[in-house]
């Protein structure tokens, strides 16, 4: 009867509903805690938009802006052009609602890849439900909108390798590469994913496909040159945007010779911010991108385990610890990732409890979501329920390892892991699948056991 409930769910119906709830805790959230959807990372996105709309330009007080790509800034503009600052509140209903249709549209993936309509409900309930995916909608910061055109783009290639559509294939490609102007990490995942297109079409045999690959693969290429030929013209230096080298210098660099130097990570995060050797952002940017892949080289080790601490709290952490920052139950959310790597996990966990007691009792109780969520995800990996549709499995579990890996490191947090979400909620929707079914026919068995005996 559950099994049935669920797989006759209707999907607009459901995230309506969902929508609604989420409008009404917005509401909420708007008249206590009216700066709740204002993180530490949003003012550099806002601050563009006043050079957007006065001289038609990406730049900050008439400098060009390197640091941040246009993408979430063209996404807030016509909500600020229409009603000033105030704008920015109805951008959260916007990003609700880009919630939703990520939703519509994973719901539209999972059936793509297997006509399970179960499977299907589940992982558009789990994405609604989400902690992270939740939270990510009511702050003004990219990876709602990033979410959005990946899955997007996933679902348009998944298409093609069941319908083999060019137009899927190219528009696909188009979304992918576009999203890289919301947030630089998809930069390379493009090209990724025609690679993995194309060895998959030489395995069935279909070389007529490989021409077209070929040219989504040079037409994602084109779509980033754009903003690359536009850095170049204004910096003299062909780069995307200065953030991958900051990070790399900033963090993962300052982190590991804070490890080797026993020194504080927080304090060294700092002293790398200040060492500048240029005004030109572009300089900066390939200076500092030199000088963190030397000190990378120096201590693989060092940073073996620096990666995997963030890739553990990127994975693990179960995001409801940002609500405190929210609902304004902490003074301040800086310090916490220094902490979490100058620290021995003994020493972490008794600041949290002298420190951190709101930070620590929600992280306890999303911890039980979070672990049922990846159980969920290892059962899945294991279901051969949709094995005919490889190719489109091999995309979707490409795209969940590439966004967590390449947002492992120092600076990790929950809300990095929202753009996976979505992908690994496939693997967990099958999972529960089988888990359901397994339990049903257990069910069935015992209680035809039962009826026997009584006979």
């Amino acid at each position: 009867m559950l099994l049935q409930r669920l797989g006759s769910l209707r999907p607009a119906k459901v995230i309506a509903v969902c929508l609604l709830v989420k409008l009404i805790f917005f509401g909420w959230l708007a008249h206590y805690h009216p700066n709740s959807y204002y993180s530490s990372d949003t003012g550099s996105y806002v601050a563009p938009i006043a050079d957007m709309l006065q001289y038609g330009s990406f730049s900050v007080e008439r400098k060009p802006e390197l640091f941040r790509t246009p993408g979430y800034s063209a996404f807030l503009l016509p909500s600020v052009y229409l009603l000033g600052m105030r704008g920015l509140y109805y951008c959260i209903i916007l990003q609700l609602g880009a919630g939703a249709v990520t939703a519509w549209l994973l719901h539209r993936l999972i059936l793509s890849v297997s006509q399970n309509r179960l499977a299907a409900n589940l992982g558009m309930l789990l994405i609604l439900i989400d902690p992270a995916m939740w939270i990510a909608e009511f702050t003004l910061l990219t990876e709602t909108l990033f979410t959005l055109l990946l899955v997007c783009g996933i679902w348009l290639l998944v298409r093609y390798t069941q319908s083999r559509a060019k137009y899927e294939l190219l528009a696909g490609v188009v979304v992918i590469g576009l999203s890289a102007y919301v947030r630089p990490v998809s930069l390379y995942l493009g090209y990724l994913l025609c690679a993995i297109l194309m060895v998959g079409m030489v395995a069935k045999r279909k070389f007529r496909d490989l021409p077209w690959i070929l040219t989504a693969f040079l037409l994602n290429y084109g779509i980033l040159q754009v903003w690359v030929h536009r850095n170049q013209v204004l910096f003299g230096v062909r780069i995307f945007s200065s953030v991958q080298g900051c990070n790399l210098y900033t963090y993962n660099a300052a982190c590991i010779q804070a490890r080797v130097t026993h020194l504080r990570f927080e304090d060294l995060h700092k002293q790398f911010q200040h060492d500048i050797v240029s005004s030109n952002p572009a300089m900066q940017a390939k200076y500092q991108e030199q000088k963190g892949l030397e000190i990378i080289s120096r201590h693989p080790l060092a940073c073996m385990e620096i990666e995997l601490k963030g890739l553990l709290m990127n994975m693990f952490d179960p995001a409801l610890g940002l609500l405190t920052n929210m609902l304004e139950l902490r003074k301040s959310e800086s310090g916490i990732i220094f902490k979490f790597h100058d620290l021995s996990p003994r020493a972490f966990v008794k600041h949290l409890l002298a420190h951190e007691k709101a930070l620590l009792l929600f992280t306890l109780l999303g911890g039980i979501w979070i672990a049922s969520f990846w159980l969920a995800v290892a059962r899945g990996l294991r279901n051969d329920a949709w094995a005919h549709a490889w190719l489109g499995q091999l995309l979707i579990l490409a795209t969940s390892l590439y966004l967590l890996v390449l947002a492992s490191g120092p600076g990790s947090m929950c809300r990095m892991r929202v753009p996976a979400v979505p992908f690994l909620s496939v693997y967990a929707a099958f999972g529960i699948c089988a888990l359901l079914k397994h339990r049903l026919a257990a069910a069935q068995a015992c209680a035809g056991a039962g009826s026997k005996n009584v006979d």
